[in-house]
């Protein structure tokens, strides 16, 4: 082996071949073999299949999740049931609100209401003057007196709607919209919104949180713009991602064709009430 002070052209053949093996033997040691590489495959497939395995047990967790929600939301709702939201009525703290809403019932529903059968109480915070009121109802059959005498509230300012929890009313707004855009498209189509369900021909669609519309808990784009006859893919996937301009329903009236444009803000649309 030549020494450090030995220059190239001092060197023979053998000194300079024995070199070049070394260094040779050098690359290779760091390069992968053929069972390094194996190794590799091997490792990235198991890999693979675990990813595959995490992802199912994350979509099978989001299922159960969401289940647990909507149970939550159910038993939630039936301790509701005999509740409404009294909108528009303007008072004082100083007042009597079973009074109140006895008088209002009265004078605006044409209804005689018990004020035995009834509390109030204001939602919301600070001093306004027209906060929402709850009142809850001790019989069924006052409550749904009510919401049939609703339609005398037509250019009231007055609204009464079911007190809802919030993923329950987050859900019925999509629907509620959903149902707005079915009829612009098509006027005169019977589609209603049972709580937080849309109901088309028999037909039942929800709206998750986590898929956006669902047919018997598979995506329901599709089976619902069959129903209609009319293709709803991009309003629903604007609705999904909260992309539907403020002023959609203004800009798009009954008959028009609509163009469906991301704005720069998520959407301020409500749906009707």
């Amino acid at each position: 082996m030549p020494t450090s002070s030995q220059s190239i052209s001092q060197m023979s053949m053998n000194d300079l071949t024995q070199v070049m093996s070394n260094l040779l033997d050098l690359k290779l040691s760091t390069l992968a073999t053929k069972e390094d590489i194996n190794h590799l495959r091997e490792d990235y497939a198991a890999l693979k299949e675990e990813n595959r395995f995490l992802r199912s047990e994350i979509d099978s967790l989001k299922l159960v999740y969401e289940k647990s929600v909507k149970t939550i939301d159910e038993i939630d709702f039936r301790s509701r049931r005999n509740n409404l939201i009294f909108k528009g009525i303007k008072y004082s703290s100083t007042d009597d609100m079973v009074k109140l809403i006895g008088e209002f019932c009265q004078q605006v529903l044409k209804l005689n209401i018990n004020t035995d059968f009834f509390q109030v109480t204001p939602l919301g915070r600070g001093n306004l003057d027209d906060k929402p009121l709850l009142v809850t109802f001790l019989r069924s059959q006052d409550k749904l007196a009510i919401l049939k005498n609703c339609k005398c509230l037509k250019n009231t300012g007055f609204v009464i709607q079911q007190d809802y929890p919030l993923n329950i009313r987050q859900r019925r707004s999509k629907l509620l919209l959903i149902r707005r855009e079915i009829l612009r498209k098509k006027f005169g189509v019977r589609v209603a919104i049972l709580n937080d369900t849309l109901l088309i021909q028999n037909e039942r669609f929800e709206w998750s949180l986590a898929k956006g519309l669902t047919f018997q808990n598979e995506e329901g784009t599709r089976k619902l713009s069959e129903l209609v006859g009319v293709d709803l893919t991009n309003f629903i996937n604007a609705l999904a991602s909260n992309s539907i301009p403020a002023d959609y329903f203004s800009k798009n009236p009954i008959g028009k064709s609509a163009v469906m444009s991301t704005p720069a803000a998520p959407s301020a649309v409500q749906p009707p009430t």
